[in-house]
């Protein structure tokens, strides 16, 4: 039942990487400036915890909802053993911060031109119907932002792909809360 959110999220979090360095070929150098700054560690153990956490989440059988839960390095590892699976990685170094309700993707962007310093900030939230919708508040290629257009139309692109992707018949997705470097997803069950 879970098992079909590990690919949505890992689809939210590589579609926004990858429509941000694609788009991204004539653009010229320099460093993002927006917090945050630490380095979360990348280990095969936390991206193995992370697909365990969408694998066997919490069930509340009276409630009847199931809980998945995770943290930025158990995100930021999986991601990373994701794009490093492509060898034409756009985005080298990931790192995926969760904090303010916010997902903050930074990297290295690898486009034909240059490699520069990269960041795309986004929300999800949950539409009447149970589905997220992803909206890029923010993109930085260097030290250029990104045109709100492109922003919009890759946030399109996003939320169409995860409405292809979602069982609804089985579940319902009730809450997803982003605090304290943890995302929390809380599914309803349907009976």
């Amino acid at each position: 039942m879970t098992k079909k959110y590990l690919p949505i999220l890992t689809l939210i979090v590589i579609l926004m990487a990858t429509g941000l360095a694609c788009s991204l070929s004539t653009v010229s150098s320099g460093a993002p400036t927006t917090e945050p700054t630490r380095v979360i560690p990348v280990s095969t153990q936390a991206a193995l915890e992370f697909q365990q956490s969408f694998e066997q989440p919490t069930l509340d059988a009276q409630a009847g909802t199931a809980t998945i839960q995770f943290n930025e390095e158990q995100i930021t590892s999986y991601v990373a053993y994701q794009l490093a699976q492509d060898p034409n990685q756009v985005i080298r170094n990931p790192q995926v911060y969760l904090e303010n309700n916010q997902i903050i993707l930074k990297g290295q962007v690898v486009t034909d031109v240059m490699t520069s310093d990269g960041q795309i900030t986004a929300n999800i939230t949950i539409d009447s119907n149970g589905a997220p919708k992803v909206t890029i508040d923010s993109a930085q290629f260097g030290s250029i932002p990104i045109p709100i257009e492109l922003l919009g139309t890759v946030s399109s692109m996003l939320d169409s792909a995860i409405k292809d992707n979602i069982n609804s018949d089985n579940y319902q997705i009730k809450s997803i809360t982003i605090a304290d470097h943890l995302m929390t997803i809380v599914l309803l069950i349907k009976k």
